[in-house]
């Protein structure tokens, strides 16, 4: 008999201390370091600019021709690129392609690629190639790899 009123004057605390808590009023806590906490590089979107070089620019083709090694390295072919996503943000670049013959009749699977420039010079950092472009975990695992690619340039 006695355990049980032990026991039940600990649920009856219990309840009681849980009732005390809950009238009190709860104070907002914020991150000083923002969602990605202190140690993280990754740029927050709100607060970066991005842009799309237009057809025919420069940047665009030094992106295109940079896109062009990569895919010349594991294919050994010459493509044409037609985007479907470019952004740029800083020194950083993400792109979506359909990549084709220069004569236009034979079409290539799609590819994905993020890009970096160093010195001057764009070079492809991690790619996407064929059923991964469409994927969430492709993209997701890119992100993962470089965290410090800002997300504004990444398709929502």
């Amino acid at each position: 008999m006695n355990k049980w009123v032990n026991q039940s004057g600990c649920i009856a605390l219990t309840a009681a201390m849980m009732m005390a808590s809950l009238s009190q009023p709860v104070q907002a806590q914020t991150n000083p370091y923002g969602k990605w906490g202190a140690k993280s590089s990754r740029p927050r979107t709100s607060k970066i600019s991005t842009h799309s070089p237009k057809r025919g620019s420069a940047e665009r083709k030094q992106i295109a021709d940079a896109m062009r090694r990569d895919v010349g390295q594991f294919s050994g072919r010459y493509v044409v690129f037609n985007f479907d996503h470019l952004k740029i943000s800083g020194n950083w670049c993400y792109a979506v392609t359909r990549p084709e013959s220069p004569d236009g009749k034979t079409k290539y699977e799609p590819i994905s690629a993020l890009l970096r420039r160093t010195n001057g010079r764009w070079s492809v950092a991690g790619r996407l190639v064929a059923e991964e472009v469409g994927e969430a975990a492709g993209l997701r695992n890119l992100r993962r790899k470089f965290p410090q690619a800002p997300n504004a340039i990444f398709v929502r």
